[in-house]
């Protein structure tokens, strides 16, 4: 909390200014990258697994995975600046709109707002700039990651069918191919689950957060605490 300007009513510690509150704001929105790596790493097997792609024309992708994913990180990062999205967010600097509890002109039903800095901020570019993209790349990564181990499900059972026509005598090759095919199907599942599991551990929490604050104006104790042990992870 210490880039926080100082004398944050309500902040332990903030002993920072508008310029430190603003390049934590920044640095923090550049970690939107993290997420959309993870999902080009689902996209990656599902190409690979599920579609058949080859190496090479993989490595063709990677370039321009690289560029959209730096370009979207660091462009929203930087519109954040002039757009003065950062400011004090609680936990940290980010997007907020201040002073805390103002009214966004998206809310007011004359369209004016009451917010010297953050306008929107809480109300429309933290979904559009972070949590918007999150969840599409979350939800993609589930449905990449159930399609690629389904692909995997299926190419065994092919693979048992030719072998059990193929050396439908030899019973004993056949159970080992079988049980083979089995853990590696075992083992893919587990390593899917583990995938998908951190993703959700760490994002439903501040998701939560930030949807209770966008609503009733004030955060959960609860949630905060939830946020700190489980969003550094």
């Amino acid at each position: 909390t210490w880039p926080i300007p100082a004398g944050t009513e309500g902040v332990w510690r903030a002993s920072g200014t508008q310029q430190t509150c603003a390049a934590q704001g920044f640095f923090l929105q550049l970690t939107i990258m993290a997420p959309l790596y993870n999902g080009s790493l689902s996209l990656y097997y599902l190409l690979m697994v599920t579609f058949g792609w080859s190496e090479r024309r993989l490595k063709r992708m990677r370039i321009w995975v690289h560029g959209v994913i730096v370009a979207f990180g660091v462009g929203t990062a930087a519109a954040g600046i002039p757009l003065t999205l950062y400011n004090n967010a609680y936990l940290w600097c980010w997007q907020a709109s201040y002073p805390t509890g103002c009214i966004e002109s998206a809310q007011s039903p004359t369209g004016e707002t009451t917010c010297t800095r953050g306008d929107n901020a809480t109300s429309i570019y933290r979904w559009a700039l972070f949590y918007g993209p999150l969840w599409v790349v979350i939800l993609f990564s589930t449905l990449a990651m159930l399609m690629t181990w389904c692909s995997l499900k299926e190419r065994g059972k092919q693979a048992e069918t030719v072998l059990r026509n193929s050396f439908s005598h030899k019973d004993g090759r056949r159970l080992i191919e079988k049980f083979q095919r089995k853990e590696r199907e075992r083992n893919v599942l587990i390593q899917c689950l583990f995938f998908l599991g951190a993703f959700y551990l760490t994002w439903v929490c501040p998701t939560a957060l930030r949807v209770k604050q966008s609503t009733s104006g004030s955060p959960s104790f609860g949630l905060l605490i939830c946020v700190g042990i489980f969003l550094p992870l």
